[in-house]
């Protein structure tokens, strides 16, 4: 409690909403509190605002279920709270790259242009990507994302893609509001080209949503 009071005086939000927070995180349900932390310091660090509706707010993880329900049937969200108008989409979606707390992206587009609000452009990519030796490429999603305001997203490097060995550069978090395709930075540190397959998995998506009265997934 004592922390949860000098967490709501330096970070904002309330001492029961902190609370609150951590009982999630120790039950397994919650985003640990220690990346909620880490992530509205970044915020603070870079003069980012910080939303107060989610300051302590518990949190769960869409899990297989819920991945089917709210991405593959994106004209039935099951109603609930003022946003529930809100698009949220994996465009094309494929059930079949749905795991049990995750959904696998495949590789779709070569960054070739960087805008001025630092997003990339793409060429849609014809057939296998091939990173040569010591070569870095910028390469996006084949998938459109769009989160809604109260669906957050942790972005990984599938497994297959850390043993070929490439390093994948990214951002840990998309945030709520996210539109569009998905670019990180890919370095090949081999002496030899190594290719990514546009059908094996790419980047892995997990996803948190909010528990607010906005929050569309019921049990």
């Amino acid at each position: 409690p004592s922390l949860a009071g000098k967490l709501s005086d330096v970070m904002g939000g309330t001492p029961e909403g902190w609370m609150a927070a951590f009982r999630e995180t120790r039950s397994g349900a919650g985003r640990p509190l220690a990346r909620q932390i880490a992530d509205l310091l970044r915020g603070q660090a870079l003069g980012v605002g910080i939303d107060e509706r989610f300051l302590g707010t518990p949190v769960r993880q869409l899990r297989e279920e819920a991945l089917l329900r709210v991405f593959g049937n994106v004209t039935d969200l099951g109603g609930g709270g003022e946003n529930a108008s809100e698009s949220c989409a994996i465009d094309p979606f494929e059930p079949g790259r749905v795991r049990t707390t995750s959904y696998d992206t495949s590789a779709g587009s070569i960054g070739i242009k960087r805008n001025s609000d630092g997003s990339w452009f793409g060429e849609t990519a014809t057939g296998s990507i091939v990173i040569g030796p010591h070569e870095v490429k910028v390469i996006g999603t084949k998938e459109h994302i769009t989160l809604p305001s109260w669906i957050e997203a942790e972005l990984h490097e599938a497994s297959n893609i850390s043993l070929k060995p490439l390093f994948v550069s990214h951002g840990p978090v998309i945030d709520p509001g996210w539109s569009g395709r998905l670019f990180v930075t890919v370095f090949n540190p081999t002496d030899r080209k190594i290719e990514i397959s546009l059908e094996e998995p790419f980047l892995t998506l997990r996803f948190w949503v909010a528990e607010t009265e906005a929050t569309i997934v019921r049990e």
